[in-house]
């Protein structure tokens, strides 16, 4: 079935690739012109369609299969109330109708679904993508403008809105269109969300077949943009919030260039409405091309432009980055943006129900006393977190010298891995550090198995913890030491678990259960560590220690994973949008933040677990030695 999907991508991106016959010699100049520099558009691949959001569902269409469509309604907004003027509303209809008027398509637009995609490919199937063309002069400033607009059915980013349209704008050093023939464009402006970006007609950013510059269409957006790559917008000069993706692979569309009058009343283009239903917030429809200032004031629309749009740094650490997290969660909000609505009650009730989510533990649990040592206590929750406070204040110069050496060992693995893949080769489906827009969605996927793979990664501190619970010196070298030749161990419980877990969540109502086991197995790195269990034991070890206490061992895994995963990718997340500090830098904040959290993170948990009430264990009981019988190697 996939193969029959991916060959059925394949043709249609082949039909649209077909390039528009050439121009007749007798042409007037500026259909010359207009033909010689439309655009090239390269839509990213989709090969799950109608309704994958893999890639780009959208093409480039005429406003044919918008007027004259049975399923339109021309729309009214008169005093707080919409009232139905025509279905089907033509070219004719509409022209010269004011801004309370709406083109309104068959769906809801922040609750898509797959109504939209469906039909946009429906009414685009057979048609050739079309391309408008506009020439602009600005009043009192030499120079002609050719812009060329593109019409999209539905806009499928983090604002959702029926219709869109986008564009690019030429500029030319002439007062002619015969002198712009001879001269050719000198700059070119790639429109973007809000705003756009400039660049010179010679720039190596602008890809050029001959003389039709090449367009990278963001994938659900239709942001204009030069090159293959994940792009950050800041909300900042209209770049947008959230994340444009152009990346591979994509198929090229050739669109047929249409030159509209650059004046009179020329019907749809004298309509001053909305393409797109009434809808509150950023879901109502768009305006058209004549209602945007670059129709009339080309030159003074690019000078406001950027000159470049951040893309994403590809990672050096191990796991997702804050700009990954940001994408992520820009999405997601907007996703819950989507699922509320115009229902303002609804989000009021989500909020209050996530404040009292996290209010009820903290009111509920006890704070003191929190002495650090000795280690083998009983603690309730608020008392767990405060000792492991102390106890890492207590030993931090040990407990760092550790981390800086986990740290470096993830980022020179990490980086490997990455060099094996670009330049060996190796085509490695590697999750670390790959840039992506679902990164929120992992964050997510991952938190039942977060304090597994949190103690695994931080097992040399497990060891740091048992010396001192032992009254042994704590070294942070003889911690290291001790856990290399526990290695091989501790990798085959975490493959074990997170496979295990995965094909839980991958069946999707095995979720409940993964997080269930995921909690179970809160203690396999201090079972190996202390324990010295083998691998087909320490899963069912933890279990037991987990058992009778599971909702506590949770709410303490839950807080640890908001800290450590959470806080300081949304810390980093808030940085990017309000501020200009460099990419790089907050995902070096963001990697610091995780590394100086770890000691504590893992601490705490090792304290649930030495807690005398856990299952099996005496009230009171002490260290175990290192020589007695618990202690010996068992099979792995």
């Amino acid at each position: 079935m996939r193969s029959l999907r991916h060959a059925a991508a394949a043709l249609i991106g082949a039909a649209l690739v077909a390039a528009a016959p050439p121009p007749a010699a007798a042409a007037a100049p500026l259909e010359r012109l207009v033909e010689r520099y439309s655009p090239i558009l390269m839509l990213k691949r989709n090969d799950d369609l109608p309704c994958g959001k893999s890639g780009e569902q959208y093409l480039p269409a005429s406003v044919e299969i918008m007027l004259g469509n049975p399923d339109v309604k021309l729309v009214l907004r008169r005093k707080g109330r919409n009232v139905l003027v025509k279905l089907g509303p033509t070219s004719s209809d509409i022209a010269g109708l004011d801004e309370n008027y709406y083109l309104d398509e068959p769906g809801v637009p922040y609750r898509p679904r797959c109504t939209y995609a469906r039909e946009s490919q429906r009414l685009t199937r057979g048609r050739r993508p079309v391309v408008y063309a506009h020439l602009a002069r600005q009043p009192g400033l030499p120079g002609l403008a050719l812009q060329y607009w593109f019409y999209y059915w539905f806009n499928r980013f983090n604002d959702l809105h029926e219709s869109d349209w986008e564009g690019i704008q030429l500029a030319f050093e002439a007062s002619t269109v015969e002198e712009a023939l001879a001269r050719g464009p000198t700059r070119v402006a790639y429109a973007q969300h809000g705003g756009g970006e400039l660049a010179d007609w010679d720039d190596d950013k602008l890809e050029r077949r001959g003389t039709h510059p090449v367009v990278y269409v963001s994938s659900g957006s239709h942001a204009s943009q030069y090159e293959r790559a994940l792009y950050l917008g800041r909300g900042r000069q209209g770049s947008g919030l959230g994340c444009d993706d152009t990346r591979p692979e994509s198929f090229a569309v050739r669109p047929v260039p249409i030159l509209v009058p650059t004046s009179g009343a020329a019907s749809w283009l004298t309509y001053r409405g909305h393409w797109g239903q009434y809808a509150r917030g950023y879901s109502s429809g768009v305006t058209g091309p004549n209602r945007k200032a670059r129709w009339d004031m080309p030159f003074a629309w690019m000078s406001g432009l950027r000159t470049s749009t951040p893309t994403m740094p590809v990672s050096q650490a191990a796991g997702p980055t804050v700009t990954d997290f940001f994408c992520g969660a820009v999405s997601g909000l907007a996703t819950v943006g989507d699922f509320v609505g115009n229902r303002g009650w609804a989000l009021g009730m989500i909020l209050t129900a996530l404040l009292l989510v996290a209010a009820v533990p903290v009111w509920r649990t006890t704070w003191n006393p929190a002495p650090a040592e000795p280690l083998r206590q009983k603690r309730a929750g608020g008392q767990l977190l405060r000792a492991s406070t102390r106890l890492y204040a207590r030993y931090a110069a040990s407990m760092l010298a550790i981390v800086v050496v986990i740290v470096a060992l993830a980022v020179a693995l990490t980086r490997t891995l990455q060099l094996a893949r670009e330049n060996a080769g190796v085509h490695l489906k590697i999750p670390l550090g790959d840039p992506g827009i679902d990164s929120f969605s992992t964050f997510v996927l991952l938190a039942p198995a977060y304090p597994l793979s949190l103690l695994l990664v931080g097992s040399p501190l497990i060891a740091l913890l048992r010396h001192i619970d032992a009254g042994e010196p704590a070294r942070p070298w003889a911690a290291l030491r001790e856990v290399l030749p526990l290695l091989p161990r501790l990798a085959g419980v975490g493959l074990l678990a997170l496979l295990v877990l995965g094909l839980l969540e991958a069946t999707v109502v095995g979720l409940p259960y993964a997080v269930k086991k995921g909690v179970d197995w809160t203690f396999a790195g201090q079972e190996v560590v202390f324990e010295r269990r083998g691998v087909r034991d320490v899963l069912a070890a933890s279990s037991r220690r987990v058992r009778g206490r599971w909702w506590g061992v949770a709410g303490v895994g839950l807080a640890l994973f908001f800290i450590g995963a959470v806080v300081g990718p949304l810390a980093g997340a808030l940085l990017i949008a309000l501020t200009g500090i460099p990419l790089w830098t907050i995902n070096f904040v963001g990697l610091a933040f995780f590394a100086l959290t770890l000691p504590f993170m893992v601490t705490a948990v090792t304290l649930m677990y030495l807690d005398p009430r856990r299952a099996g264990a005496a009230p009171g009981a002490g260290p175990v030695p290192m020589g007695s019988a618990q202690h010996t190697a068992a099979p792995s």
